[in-house]
């Protein structure tokens, strides 16, 4: 995921909306990453599930808040 986040942020500046697409249990631990910090946050994403997270800055770190 470290990696992930590296290669977007290598890009240039964070556009104002990123759409990532994925599979599970890689989706879910991305989000767990973003929203705590740690990847070992329960979060079940049903099929073609959607989640947005607000963010400043995309980093592998607690950086965004889950809505």
């Amino acid at each position: 995921m470290k990696r992930l986040i590296g290669l977007i942020n290598h890009l240039g500046p964070l556009p104002g909306e990123l759409l990532l697409v994925g599979h599970e249990a890689f989706l879910s631990d991305l989000i767990a990453l973003l929203v705590s910090g740690e990847t070992g946050l329960a979060i079940t994403m049903k099929k073609a599930g959607l989640c947005e997270l607000p963010l400043e800055s995309l980093e592998a770190r607690r950086c965004a808040t889950r809505e």
